[in-house]
């Protein structure tokens, strides 16, 4: 029985060598995506607590005021850019150096956040005459879940815009990506960084595209009969809405995929039916960053790290130096030299 006891203990040992060695990338990884810590201040906004950024270069939320001229960015994690915060160098903090000194920048980006809650900065803060909203859209935006449809129905009764059958009709919202087996399974162990490097290893290979749920996200922009893709459409007029009627303006934009910048990007091709087609039937204009980053980008991929695949602090800057170029942002606020 000597052999067997040997085979056992040859498996413990390769076992717990593997353990050890996993528990020690994994130690890797997490310093790896380590960055600096930054300040919050949180604001509640119709029953929803909001953790905004607080840096030198960005005013805080309660700084807008009818007596300023005032350039909010709204969007989710890749606008806060929380990973470069702290140095000053996500695109709003750049945005700031290169606007003029009568002009405040604000930084509404907060991650997890869609159109729903930037319908409601817009209706909670004080925007006014010569302010500008500058709306960053990205792939996650067009998921509804159960808080966006009480916020949506209750802004459809002041602002009339599209309510989803699913909200409308009080039906569960089912949240698509925790419903089979292994998405249940990955909900558990997302947070390992190992587990997270081999996602994304896997979500390269064209043929397990499919199987992500975050696939389906990205194709829903193109399906324009969804009730989703119409609730996202109507907000933007919604937020034109807003800012008209306080004497402001809107641009929109959205943010790019960074991890692997091509002109050949499918990610790119799908915004850009989506452009084509709001610009043709609802006549609003998306302005479309991705050709600056493959002309400009000073890498073909720009992430954060290994396994968090927001932009880097280069990537900020590019997406900044694209924005301040834009005919209606370089009039309205830029520095006379541009810079």
């Amino acid at each position: 029985m000597s052999w067997i006891r040997n085979i056992f203990l040859n498996f413990i040992l390769i076992l717990g060598s593997c353990i050890i060695g996993i528990i020690l990338f994994e130690f890797f990884l997490v310093l790896e995506n380590k960055s600096k810590p930054v300040e919050k201040i949180h604001i509640d906004i119709h029953g929803n607590s909001y953790p905004f950024l607080k840096t030198e270069t960005t005013a805080s939320p309660m700084q807008i005021s009818p007596n300023s001229r005032d350039l909010l960015i709204l969007g989710d994690s890749f606008t806060a850019g929380v990973v470069c915060a702290k140095d000053n160098a996500n695109f709003p903090s750049h945005l700031s150096k290169m606007m003029s000194s009568e002009v405040k920048v604000i930084n509404l980006g907060v991650g997890g956040n869609n159109n729903a809650d930037y319908v409601d900065f817009l209706d909670y803060f004080d925007t006014s005459n010569d302010d500008l909203a500058l709306v960053t859209l990205y792939d996650n935006d067009i998921n509804v879940s159960p808080k966006n449809c009480d916020q949506i129905k209750r802004q459809a009764e002041k602002y009339n815009g599209y309510v989803p059958n699913f909200c409308a009709t009080n039906a569960e919202v089912i949240d698509k990506s925790n419903q089979s087996f292994l998405q249940k399974i990955n909900n558990s162990i997302k947070r390992l960084k190992t587990v997270q490097l081999l996602k994304e290893s896997a979500f390269q290979i064209p043929s397990l595209k499919k199987y992500f749920y975050r696939t389906e996200l990205i194709n829903a922009w193109n399906n324009f009969d969804s009730e989703e893709n119409k609730w996202l459409r109507s907000t933007l007029h919604v937020m034109k809405q807003q800012m008209t009627r306080s004497g402001g303006s809107v641009v929109f934009t959205y943010y790019p995929n960074t991890n692997q910048i091509s002109d050949t990007d499918m990610r790119h091709k799908i915004w850009l039916q989506f452009i084509e087609y709001v610009k043709e039937n609802e006549g609003i204009e998306i302005l479309d960053p991705y050709p600056y980053f493959v002309k400009n980008a000073p890498q073909k991929s720009m992430v954060w790290s290994l396994t968090d695949k927001h932009p880097n602090c280069a990537a900020h800057e590019t997406m900044a130096k694209f924005l301040i170029n834009n005919s209606i942002i370089k009039n309205k606020f830029s520095n006379s030299d541009g810079s």
